[in-house]
């Protein structure tokens, strides 16, 4: 499957009509969406912890991690984001993330 682009929409989780469009690329091996953090604080969204992930190339990285509310379409779920350093390349969306959200939500099971 690979990269593709979408649009998706990010929130506060307290405010889910705040929102942003970002434009992102969905990485079907990532884990969690890698967002740019210049756009989450614009939101009002704060780190709430740090992680280490271990990148494409091998090598192991700290980023700052916290929620957001995560929109594509029709469907909308509470997802940990990575908070992206400044300059990043692009927005990413893990597919498990936006495939399994809009799948459990389209059944209407809940996230």
């Amino acid at each position: 499957m690979g990269v593709f682009k979408v649009e998706f929409i990010v929130s506060p989780l307290s405010q889910p009509d705040k929102g942003t469009r970002i434009e992102g690329i969905v990485d079907t091996g990532a884990a969690y969406p890698f967002i740019p953090e210049d756009a989450l604080r614009a939101l009002g969204l704060s780190p709430t912890s740090e992680r280490v992930f271990t990148l494409a190339d091998g090598s192991l990285k700290s980023f700052p991690i916290g929620t957001a509310q995560i929109s594509y379409g029709p469907y909308s779920a509470p997802c940990l984001v990575v908070f992206a350093p400044q300059g990043a390349l692009h927005a990413g969306l893990s597919a498990n993330k936006v495939f399994k959200a809009a799948t459990v939500l389209a059944q209407g099971v809940g996230a």
